[in-house]
């Protein structure tokens, strides 16, 4: 959502025409009178300090301004990540579900560079002697939402990918979606859910 060119320069317009209006006030005024320096100079100093206030109100206002905005329009996204797998003939079938919405107030372009999705996992071994963070294997990094180059403000894009996996053994999948867009970074994660036998109509489609 861009704003008028009106608005952007709206109050630096203002401060100028303020200022000419000053001015030619004072050469009206002076133009059929004769010139007293003395009141000329007291005048001109109370000219100076209300021109100084309006500058100084129209730079704060401007700076609020350019303050607010940058704020209100600067890109919001809530990313959401989801997905099941299955095995199947030594393949573990992994299906992800990506979605992302855009909560700000201006369209979001989507920057492919650094965008991603990156899918590990675990393969249990030796018990550990106590409890411990498990040491992901990267499995692959794929591109998203390459087919959506725009998201309208509150509007909601969805990908689905299905990814394979070499042999049966993960005992965990987990993905990792990060959004890029120039230098601000989304990232959202998720442990995925292991479809077991007889647990769902995925399985069902993968037998």
């Amino acid at each position: 959502m861009k704003l008028p060119e009106r608005s952007k320069h709206a109050v630096p317009v203002v401060v100028i025409l303020v200022l000419l209006a000053c001015a030619l006030a004072l050469i009206n005024y002076y133009s059929t009178r004769t010139v007293d320096w003395d009141k000329t100079n007291k005048v001109f100093d109370v000219v100076q300090k209300i021109c100084t206030i309006i500058a100084i109100i129209a730079g704060a206002l401007w700076a609020y301004f350019n303050f607010s905005k940058g704020r209100v329009y600067r890109p919001s996204l809530e990313p959401k990540i989801t997905g099941k797998y299955g095995c199947r003939d030594g393949v573990t079938y992994l299906v992800v579900t990506t979605q992302l919405k855009n909560v700000g107030l201006s369209d979001f372009k989507i920057q492919q560079k650094g965008t991603a999705l990156i899918v590990s996992s675990y393969t249990a071994g030796t018990p550990p002697p106590e409890a411990e963070s498990p040491k992901w294997k990267e499995e692959g990094i794929f591109s998203v939402f390459k087919v959506h180059e725009r998201i309208e403000p509150q509007e909601t894009v969805t990908d689905e990918r299905l990814v394979l996996i070499p042999n049966c053994d993960k005992a965990a999948v987990k993905v990792y979606l990060r959004v890029v867009y120039k230098r601000i970074e989304w990232n959202t994660w998720a442990i995925i859910e292991h479809i077991t036998s007889g647990e769902s109509k995925e399985q069902k489609a993968l037998n």
